[in-house]
């Protein structure tokens, strides 16, 4: 069986809002209409209806456990068949969109093999190469450590292999989503207003572990931080993860930060006043 996972879905299907939610009416979807992939698709005969089962696809996998992944409710992978049930859209239809979508050139969808009986806890499958139900029921996955520039990210990474990639890390890193420092976790989640029991995404938590690993300094840069979101909140990340993918962008700006109406001193000012 192939299981087949919307990619970026983390990066471009959810904002701070959807992160909140454990259901979904409504998701945030871009808007682009000169990439690669949709200009494939609707150079194709039948483009628009396979653009129109791409829409069908990308919401049934917004209300899919995990978000993005297409996995029926019975931990089984959805398939052309059962979209169509789902959603009244012919079967042709769908398996059409399921092909060129999951193509080398168009790369909106990610497949991979499934093993239904890794999802049996009682059985050990040792494949990196299976994709199994336990393994995709892990909190939504981050494809790859993007950074904007602007609004485009950088290539993605698999998401599969990123989901594999955390459970080998959390294994031998007890420190990998932030474990060691609960009030540093409960902090950033009191300044987006979620409650202290509420889940991050696995995006945010490798992030966070990379910088607790990585900034022995990080409760002084966040205190730099949380100040500059006090005294001038417009230069504050909107987003946790926009937070924690710009964590220097956004201590620059803090360490920076003037009140309006201050005058900046130059370098040669600050030099003189030294100097004096």
């Amino acid at each position: 069986m192939i299981l087949y996972s919307i990619r970026n879905w983390d990066f471009l299907y959810e904002n701070n809002r959807t992160r909140e939610l454990k259901k979904l009416d409504w998701f945030p979807m871009p808007n682009k209409q000169d990439g690669d992939g949709y200009t494939l698709i609707m150079e194709q005969p039948d483009g628009a209806a396979i653009f129109g089962a791409w829409i069908v696809c990308v919401q049934i996998a917004s209300r899919c456990d995990p978000r993005g992944t297409l996995m029926r409710d019975s931990a089984t992978p959805h398939n052309a068949q059962s979209l169509a049930r789902m959603s009244r859209v012919p079967a042709g239809i769908l398996q059409r969109m399921l092909d060129v979508c999951s193509s080398d050139e168009s790369n909106w969808l990610e497949t991979r093999e499934f093993n239904a009986k890794c999802d049996n806890p009682a059985s050990k499958c040792d494949n990196p190469a299976v994709a199994c139900a336990s393994r995709a029921r892990v909190p939504e996955g981050k494809e790859g450590k993007e950074r904007r520039e602007g609004n485009t990210p950088k290539p993605a990474v698999s998401v599969f292999s990123e989901m594999q990639k955390a459970m080998e890390e959390k294994q031998s890193n007890p420190n990998t989503n932030g474990e060691l420092d609960p009030v540093f976790v409960r902090d950033l989640k009191a300044a987006y207003r979620r409650t202290p029991d509420s889940r991050m995404s696995h995006m945010e938590e490798s992030t966070l572990a990379e910088i607790i690993r990585e900034r022995p300094r990080y409760r002084t840069e966040w205190d730099m931080i949380i100040t500059l979101k006090q005294k001038e909140p417009r230069y504050f990340p909107q987003s946790l993860s926009k937070l924690l993918i710009g964590w220097q962008d956004t201590l620059d700006r803090a360490s920076v930060w003037v009140p309006e109406g201050k005058p900046v001193k130059s370098l040669i000012e600050k030099a003189l006043d030294q100097i004096q």
